[in-house]
């Protein structure tokens, strides 16, 4: 009795051990932000940083001279499959609403707006 516990205590430890690291593997190899940029175009006001898990868009404003052009922008959500829910949001943002947020996917965008600066957004790979 002794041995077969050992040996089924031991089995779920490994059993655990190989789920973590394939989860961990998993989200290593989740591409989509890096995939989505290099679909729509790298410019100026696109980051990706923590290893393709965090994307920085900084859009051009009314009073910028650089940064990323709605389209682009709007392609990068696209090639995210941003529900029409988030979309809207998005262009209904006043510089009076403050920070927003949404989720889909395993994937979160925060942005603001303000017409002079344009839309900054942080979209961030869920773990």
């Amino acid at each position: 009795m002794g041995i077969l516990g050992t040996i089924g205590v031991s089995s779920s430890i490994a059993g655990v051990e190989r789920s973590v690291a394939e989860a961990s593997a998993s989200a290593a190899a989740d591409t989509r932000l890096s995939d989505a940029v290099q679909q729509c175009g790298r410019s100026s006001g696109v980051n990706l940083g923590d290893e393709d898990r965090t994307l920085t868009l900084d859009v051009r404003g009314k009073d910028d001279s650089s940064g990323v052009s709605y389209d682009r922008y709007f392609c990068i959500l696209g090639k995210l499959s941003a529900p029409s829910k988030v979309i809207s949001h998005i262009e209904q943002t006043t510089s009076m609403d403050g920070r927003q947020s949404e989720s889909w996917d395993g994937i979160t965008i925060e942005w603001s707006y303000h017409p002079d600066r344009g839309s900054d957004s942080v979209i961030t790979l869920d773990d």
